[in-house]
């Protein structure tokens, strides 16, 4: 009951959030790359009703599903065929909303608008269940406001795309350093290799939790037989899956066969040209890492305000190993996505990076929300990150540094927050 009542609040916010994106400030609304602002309508019993909102160069396959959930495994060199259980989700909320005597692609994109809240809904009650935070009426909002103005969750909540779930992945992998008895829980492993179904990063939290199972002991008895056991029941749902598909014969790997994407390693230390396709490739040791290590330096640039003020917050307040200790799970989750993205062999700006880098630089900014004690500060803090993050532009842009008066802004709400909590913690002193 109050993860629906959540769900409302979370739907509601975002509504906020696409008039302020899509009607008051729509100058600031640009995708930049794939996606453009186009304008829709639909009909109801009375009358046409026109909406603005975005059309992707990727949603068509994600539609087509939804159109015909035949076409996850007839059509021929389906790109998101490796991503089942996203669709399957996005397939059952239209299934529902498609009693709405509305047109198909509204109820497409209402569909995945749907799925994307359910998803960022999930992410926030479990960021707060993570760090202490009492998941109240209250928090759970604050909470929100934070997280949904993050780039990933503002700019994908009005599109189709299924990189929402890295910061769920982050968020799953610091709950169950939390609580590591649950992973002896018999449906864990399965949940896991469902949600790789979903995101393949989530391999990740696999090895996340083996790491879990064997530092802190998990299986004392039998361990194992016991450790076996949960690799294999995360296999069941991947193995699954792939005899479904060579059943079928739906043919290869979209991502493997078209961009050779993490698999040009193997080819690499075999000898065979690894180059990609098209740009933002580096396929050979080291460049990838230069190149990866070259994109991370672009989201400290892409969120350099906040990032600005994490680190002056932790250093002149000589916090830096009290953090490290206090959410050190949340280091190694974020360690271990940082080096699986570092393989993939192909950097568009910031995308790739952000998900890892990006969701630490928000999360630790929330966590730091909280950690303030004067609510003067906190009102100027959250000023200061609404203000950047509201009118930040889309990292397809690869603008960093823009001569935005809001941004402008955003630094002195920053700036009076960070002085005031200083002095009041003088004052203590």
């Amino acid at each position: 009951m109050k993860l629906i009542k959540f769900f409302g609040i979370t739907l509601l916010f975002s509504g906020i959030l696409y008039f302020l994106m899509f009607e008051i400030f729509i100058e600031f609304t640009n995708y930049y790359l794939c996606t453009r602002i186009e304008n829709f309508s639909f009909d109801t019993t009375s009358q046409s009703r026109t909406y603005t909102y975005t059309r992707s160069c990727d949603e068509e396959p994600y539609f087509a599903v939804l159109k015909n959930f035949n076409n996850l495994y007839t059509l021929e060199d389906f790109q998101y065929q490796n991503r089942p259980i996203f669709l399957v989700l996005a397939w059952f909320i239209f299934k529902i909303v498609g009693n709405l005597n509305l047109n198909d692609i509204f109820l497409f994109q209402f569909s995945f608008f749907l799925l994307q809240n359910i998803i960022l809904c999930l992410v926030v009650y479990l960021f707060n269940q993570c760090f202490n935070i009492k998941n109240n009426f209250l928090n759970f909002t604050i909470s929100l406001i934070f997280i949904s103005l993050s780039p990933i969750y503002k700019w994908t909540l009005f599109e189709a795309g299924h990189h929402t779930q890295t910061g769920l992945l982050i968020l799953l992998g610091v709950y169950f350093a939390s609580q590591p008895k649950k992973l002896t829980n018999f449906f864990i492993p399965l949940l896991i290799g469902i949600l790789y179904l979903s995101h393949r990063s989530f391999i990740v939290l696999f090895v996340y939790a083996i790491y879990l199972i064997i530092s802190k002991k998990l299986f004392d008895l039998n361990k194992y037989k016991q450790l076996t056991l949960f690799i294999v029941k995360f296999l069941i749902p991947i193995i699954s899956y792939e005899l479904f598909k060579n059943i079928l014969n739906l043919g290869k790997d979209h991502n493997i066969e078209i961009y050779n994407q993490f698999f040009w390693v193997f080819d690499f230390l075999r000898g065979f040209d690894t180059y990609g396709v098209t740009g933002w490739y580096c396929q050979n040791i080291p460049q990838n890492f230069k190149c990866y290590l070259q994109d991370n330096l672009n989201v400290i640039k892409y969120l350099y305000i906040p990032f600005l003020f994490l680190i002056t917050y932790v250093i002149f307040n000589k916090t830096i190993t009290k953090y490290v200790k206090e959410y050190r799970s949340l280091f190694e989750i974020v360690a271990l996505v940082f080096l699986f993205w570092s393989l993939i062999g192909w950097y568009p700006p910031v995308r790739f990076s952000f998900y890892s880098l990006g969701h630490l630089i928000i999360f630790l900014s929330v966590i730091l929300f909280y950690k303030l004690e004067n609510s003067t500060a906190k009102s100027f803090y959250m000023c200061g990150y609404v203000l950047y993050f509201l009118f930040l532009n889309h990292y397809n842009g690869d603008i960093y540094f823009e001569n935005n008066p809001y941004l402008f802004l955003s630094v002195f709400f920053y700036f009076l927050a960070f002085i005031i909590n200083q002095n009041s913690l003088l004052k203590r002193k």
